[in-house]
């Protein structure tokens, strides 16, 4: 019978950070009680369950998860071994499935799935991985000037429905105009890649002239972007030119 299934973090002086490992305490029918400890893969932050074992079997104990147990299982789940260990690590014998199933008493799909396949124990996981490095999944920091300026275009934003409400309202260019003027990221980030490095420019020289906008985008090679008003006075439309790659031009009408 299992009495009790938890994730457990561990510490031991062979590894940087803490690691885990899924603890499962079982009593069978001869009063004996078994820990499986399981080896969670790649979400355990840690080198192979093998090597510091006996560290985590030191642990429970010290921190009374585990009193007076008789037998010490060492599981892993990438290969589904499973081998009896004494408690430091030594390995004793291995079993099959079925044996382990017959020891613990417990049900045939109790080591069906992995870990991770179960929803309890992977919010377990999850949490723990959080507390011993909270930025586990985002390792790259924004720096707070990218932060702040992402926060005042969100604020000051300009919707995509304003724009087309303007445009099916027969808008001239000039109010156009100042309405993207107010947001010029409401036309550099559609057509800007990554969408959020950029630098736009309203009324840019190009010769003798001006074109209405000007978007310069990409990392390695830049894409540069002109948009310019084409008015359609018969359709009541507004059409807009782009011409994108500065030594390979390409011209698209968008109409609205």
């Amino acid at each position: 019978m299992k009495i009790s299934d938890f994730i457990f973090k561990f510490k031991s002086f062979r590894m940087r950070e803490d690691g885990l490992c899924r603890v499962r305490l079982f009593v069978n029918t001869q009063k004996e009680t078994i820990c499986v400890l399981t080896d969670i893969d790649s979400m355990s932050n840690a080198p192979y369950l093998d090597t510091v074992c006996d560290t985590v079997i030191q642990l429970l104990n010290e921190n009374g998860y585990i009193i007076d147990c008789q037998i010490y299982i060492l599981h892993d789940e990438c290969d589904a071994s499973m081998v009896i260990i004494d408690e430091y690590g030594k390995v004793e014998k291995h079993l099959s499935k079925k044996q382990i199933e017959s020891l613990t008493e417990c049900d045939e799909n109790e080591f069906a799935k992995k870990s991770v396949d179960e929803l309890s124990i992977k919010r377990q996981i999850e949490k723990k991985r959080y507390e011993i490095n909270p930025f586990i999944n985002n390792q790259y920091l924004q720096a707070p000037e990218y932060i702040k300026r992402k926060i005042e275009i969100q604020e000051n934003a300009i919707s995509k429905k304003q724009l087309k409400k303007l445009i099916d309202a027969g808008a001239s260019e000039r109010e156009l105009d100042a309405l993207i003027k107010k947001d010029l990221s409401l036309i550099a980030e559609i057509y800007s890649y990554p969408n959020d490095e950029y630098i736009v420019f309203s009324e840019f020289p190009l010769g003798e002239k001006r074109v209405d906008f000007a978007i310069f985008s990409g990392r390695s090679t830049m894409d540069v972007t002109f948009i310019e008003y084409i008015k359609k006075y018969t359709l009541r439309r507004v059409c807009i030119l782009i011409c994108s790659r500065l030594f390979n031009l390409k011209c698209y009408c968008l109409t609205f």
